[in-house]
């Protein structure tokens, strides 16, 4: 026990965190607005929807001083390398152990305090990520300790930078860390803890954010702070939710956004006007959300729970509100920015969906209690691990355990046990069934991702832009590896593999009649003694004939860009005459069109939601089409150019004179210019990107056409499951059962056609079991 200014301090503890070195994925930046369910909105109406939703109350906090001096429940948690031994067993006595940051230049940074939950005190606490360390070498500098109790302990360099800046040069601060705090190597100290998390941050007065360090952008003498990287970043954000706020007269509900007290930037350097299109220090801000911080699966709940927070970086600090708010604001209006600033170098073409840091932060944000301009979020245990796929965990069964202290809509959480002593896929499986107990619906199946099974290369480019299927010899170098993943044996491939997340979801998040493949059918599940099979009753509706990969060139647009990039002079690009001649040659009608507008897109618009507005779609597309994007798919190389109708028609029925015109009538330059009055070319672009990076497209012996996993092969099967949202490809196994491959999209086959056919005259389809394994 130890006193600080006479007071005793007891604290609780969090579970582990450790270094992450997971790439980051891209997500559909356009799904997370799950309280918005109107469909294709500009983004003014966007703007004014969030702008009315503020009126009359108090959205922003000005960013509080970084110790007030008000009365502070105080402590600092961070990830631990498992260095650290309690002198105690935390089960045993059932207590906790605290820290105090010790004041001034005393050479012992930190000591520890052992209490009971009766004496718990005010405190603050600090979320941050771990950064990797690196081997002891001269070519790398000393690993950071610090001393406690008598003892060099090693910490992280996130943990070390964070503790010498916060420290108060007069008088000790309570914190208390899980690096210093938990025995890493006690796997039931390590599982007792997770739940007591987001209690620890909700209890918090204040929240403190640590980022990484900033990117160095001097060699020898620092410029002043006014000139550094952290303060440029923080003064973008401002500048982005000021100009918001002065836009939409909000002057009076909202307080003027600044950061960092007692540094000024002299108005002659100030950055202007940030939102411009085409302001460079839009770049300095996406540095910001490229922070670590902003991917870790752990700090989800350490901020969500915060009842207040400031960011930190560097020398400098703003409020969580500040950076929430700018990134929602970012997400919304991403396709104004100039593309010349989208651009992620040179030779790229403009980034089509939104920086995932940026996305992150606005569903933190989102999620947040300390927001107040409205409720936040709710969801179901699934939905949140859907929606956090993309956040990154060093340990595999943290993609689950990190998210155990966030509320939730159903009571899936509180089923699961967190237990360090087993293994990620007993993890996973454990938590499949547990969400398919409690579930109405095969959601959880629309998250399985297959990885690749084999090494493959990039696309070559033959002179008309158009993807040649190269062949690796057993004695080349792929140009492409693709890192391959074996799960343990006899591991259900219906159970999703959180750990990897290779493209966004096609499912909507809530049910849609323009999907629904089983016209609203319920589950139909058969027992099987074999825990590890999945039985459920289906149609499977036809075979893979072909497939084609998808690759970053599709989402170019414009006259130079689009051509000349990809290897095809600008002399040889499309002109209105040969658009022309492709579409009649093509016998395009408007069916076919708007048939290629929803697979292309999976039926989805540029902001993630159902395509509510049909011809508003197919204007799109056409403006598309016009503007010189998306031309590859309307060429006759293209996978769907020998594509027919004829398992549409017999969808439709008797048919309307407008309707059997679509279907015949073939379109010219003219008509698609008239198809394309209102449309947006760069919005059709933006939705098709964000649902075929990743994916393949396909078609099926009978004519049908689809996007798909990444992985599918010929001869896979797609087939509808009642209770499910979207058809899903199935690969045979030999014995009667099936491998789950993922979701995919096909437009002959939604809003419950299959089933409506099932039992005419001359259907070739029958219910069955589909045994997956």
């Amino acid at each position: 026990m130890v006193e600080i200014g006479g007071q005793q301090i007891e604290l609780h503890i969090s579970s582990a965190r450790g270094p992450t070195y997971h790439a980051s994925k891209l997500i559909n930046a356009r799904q997370i607005e799950m309280d918005n369910q109107e469909n294709v909105k500009t983004y003014e109406a966007l703007d004014e929807e969030v702008a009315q939703r503020v009126r009359g109350q108090s959205f922003l906090d000005s960013p509080d001083s970084l110790w007030s001096e008000q009365p502070v429940e105080e402590v600092i948690t961070s990830p631990s390398n498992g260095k650290v031994m309690g002198d105690q067993d935390l089960s045993a006595c059932l207590a906790t152990r605290g820290l105090s940051l010790n004041s001034g230049e005393e050479p012992q940074l930190v000591h520890r305090t052992q209490e009971g939950p009766e004496e718990i005190r005010p405190f603050r606490s600090l979320s941050y990520t771990w950064r990797p360390g690196h081997p002891v070498s001269q070519y790398y500098p000393p690993i950071p300790t610090v001393k406690c109790d008598g003892q060099e302990i090693i910490v992280g360099v996130n943990l070390f930078a964070a503790l010498q800046t916060i420290r108060d040069a007069e008088r000790p601060r309570m914190i208390w860390a899980d690096a210093l705090c938990i025995n890493q190597n006690d796997i039931e100290e390590r599982s007792q803890q997770v739940r007591k998390m987001g209690t620890i941050f909700e209890s918090a007065f204040k929240v403190l954010i640590w980022l990484d360090e900033p990117p160095k952008e001097f060699e020898e003498s620092p410029p002043p702070v006014h000139k550094q990287f952290a303060y440029r970043a923080f003064s973008g954000v401002c500048k982005i939710v000021n100009n918001w706020r002065e836009r939409f007269k909000l002057e009076d509900e909202m307080a003027f956004a600044t950061h960092t007290p007692g540094i000024a930037c002299p108005e002659s350097e100030s950055l202007g006007d940030l939102m411009s299109p085409d302001s460079i220090e839009w770049q300095v801000v996406f540095r910001l959300y490229e922070s670590k911080w902003f991917h870790r699966v752990w700090v989800l709940q350490e901020v969500s729970r915060a009842r207040a927070a400031v960011v930190l970086w560097d020398h400098c600090e703003v409020s969580w509100n500040i950076i929430g708010t700018a990134a929602a604001i970012i997400r919304t209006n991403f396709g104004r920015i100039s593309a010349s600033i989208r651009r992620e170098s040179r030779r790229s073409p403009p980034r089509r969906t939104v920086p995932t840091g940026v996305v992150n932060a606005y569903f933190m944000y989102r999620l947040s209690t300390s927001q107040s301009h409205s409720v936040p979020l709710s969801f179901t245990f699934y939905e949140l691990l859907r929606l956090t796929r993309q956040f990154e965990s060093t340990d595999d069964r943290d993609k689950v355990f990190g998210l155990l202290g966030l509320p939730t809509s159903d009571d899936v959480s509180l089923r699961i046990i967190p237990d360090y002593s087993k293994s990620t896929e007993e993890v996973y499986f454990g938590v499949a069934n547990i969400i398919l107990e409690s579930s109405l619906s095969l959601s959880l199946l629309s998250s399985v991702q297959a990885k690749l099974d084999a090494v493959i290369s990039k696309h070559s480019y033959d002179n008309r832009n158009r993807p040649l299927q190269t062949q690796t010899s057993p004695t080349s170098v792929p140009s492409l590896p693709i890192k391959i993943y074996q799960p343990k044996q006899n591991f259900p491939s219906w159970v999703p593999r959180w750990q990897f997340c290779s493209s966004t979801t096609l499912l909507p998040l809530h049910p849609h009649p323009s999907f629904a493949p089983s016209a609203g059918r319920h589950i139909v599940r058969m027992d099987s003694d074999n825990e590890h099979q999945l039985i459920l009753r289906g149609i499977v509706v036809d075979t893979i004939s072909a497939t084609e990969n998808t690759y970053m060139g599709l989402w170019r647009r414009g006259k130079k860009t689009a051509y000349r990039n990809l290897g095809v002079s600008y002399a040889s690009r499309q002109t209105p005459h040969d658009l022309d001649n492709i579409l009649r040659n093509g016998k395009f009608t408007v069916a076919k069109l708007e048939s290629l507008a929803f697979t292309l897109t999976a039926g989805k618009n540029w902001y993630g939601f159902p395509v509510e507005n049909r011809s508003a779609h197919l204007a799109d597309y056409a403006k598309c089409l016009v503007k010189e994007g998306c031309v590859w798919s309307v060429r006759d190389d293209f996978i769907f150019s020998d594509s027919t109708l004829s398992e549409g028609k017999k969808w439709m029925g008797e048919q309307s004179d407008e309707q059997k015109a679509a279907l015949t009538d073939v379109l010219s330059i003219e008509d698609l210019e008239v198809l394309s009055q209102g449309g947006n070319a760069d919005r059709f672009l933006d939705a098709c990107a964000t649902v075929c990076d990743g994916r393949s497209l396909f078609k099926t012996t009978n004519g049908l056409q689809g996007v798909g996993p990444k992985c599918l092969r010929k001869a896979d099967s797609i087939c509808v499951l009642y209770g499910a949202g979207v058809p899903f490809v199935i690969r045979p196994n030999g014995m009667g059962c099936f491998s789950l491959i993922g979701e995919c999209y096909v437009y002959g086959i939604m809003s419950g056609k299959v089933v409506q056919h099932l039992n005419k005259p001359g259907s070739s389809w029958k219910e069955a079991w589909i045994s997956l394994v």
